[in-house]
């Protein structure tokens, strides 16, 4: 399964992966991945690295469809990044073409709170209340409105998102 979440704080994976029944396997951003400090920690975890400047990361999806095959769950943050405000950001294709590409379901989930706990530049732990809300999986059909191609792709985001919100109802 593909397991698609808002971004807004380093928190989130953590806290994903404590409310999941299940080992999740991250993509994440070179940036933060490839560093020396970092690096040894986040292979040992198995995060799939991703190029910032493009769009579509073949590789990286590559990867990701073998460990799906595998019956493994990928956490991707549709969003690309963090958000700067707590907001939903622009959403990008990825998770969406994985699961076309893939026929895996989408689990998508709404984590509320971390921004409170630790904005993206905080340098300290704030006391907050955090939730995650888990929705029903989808396939891309049904997000795309059985549309193909690049139409499909942008159907299919805006649903994801839809849902997002759905599952965050008092997030802007």
């Amino acid at each position: 399964a593909i397991l698609a979440a808002n971004h807004a704080s380093f928190m989130d994976s953590p806290v994903l992966q404590a409310a999941s029944g299940r080992r999740i396997i991250y993509f994440m951003t070179e940036r933060f991945y490839d560093p020396l400090w970092g690096r040894w920690f986040f292979k040992r975890m198995h995060c799939i690295p991703v190029h910032e400047n493009t769009v579509y990361n073949l590789a990286s999806l590559r990867i990701a469809l073998s460990l799906l095959k595998e019956g493994k769950v990928i956490g991707i943050f549709p969003e690309g990044g963090i958000s700067r405000d707590g907001r939903l950001q622009k959403a990008r294709p990825g998770a969406l073409l994985l699961a076309q590409k893939s026929s895996a379901p989408i689990v998508p989930a709404f984590i509320s709170g971390t921004y409170q706990a630790l904005p993206r530049h905080a340098k300290f732990f704030r006391k907050a209340k955090i939730t995650v809300s888990f929705g029903n999986p989808l396939f891309f059909n049904e997000l795309s409105n059985s549309l193909s191609g690049k139409s499909g792709l942008e159907k299919a985001t805006d649903n994801l998102f839809k849902k997002f919100r759905e599952l965050g109802p008092n997030h802007p």
